[in-house]
């Protein structure tokens, strides 16, 4: 019992260290690419590319918790949600430029609302 207890802590830290160092998934591959050819049967991966968006751009989207499917010979990408008023999560899946934009305008969104500070009075436009 005595040695059980000492080994715990030490198998959780080697757990701790093995998951750190590994490369996070949306670094591995920086911009996602399709080919069809012999080299993706013979790695048994797919992989995805989209030409509307820059590396940089496919880096925060990643960032941002979508992963790349391909749909309708399309790459969209998917992030569970939960809506509101919902307890349960669902799939939500958009193309990059659906993803741009409203990355877009909620930043837009969040200048206008911290921008307008000071009086807001509605009634009397001169009284601030």
């Amino acid at each position: 019992m005595n040695t059980s207890v000492r080994v715990i802590p030490l198998i959780g830290i080697c757990l701790l260290a093995q998951a750190c160092t590994g490369t996070p998934a949306y670094m591995e591959h920086p911009k996602p690419k399709v080919t069809t050819g012999s080299t993706a049967q013979q790695n048994h991966r797919v992989v995805l590319e989209d030409n509307t968006l820059t590396n940089q751009e496919v880096t925060q989207i990643f960032a941002m918790g979508y992963k790349p499917v391909a749909r309708h010979d399309q790459v969209y990408y998917c992030r569970r949600e939960v809506p509101t008023g919902s307890r349960f999560d669902q799939l939500t899946c958009r193309t990059g430029d659906e993803v741009k934009r409203l990355t877009q305008a909620s930043r837009d969104a969040t200048t206008q609302f911290q921008g307008t500070g000071g009086c807001r009075s509605i009634d009397r436009p001169g009284a601030c």
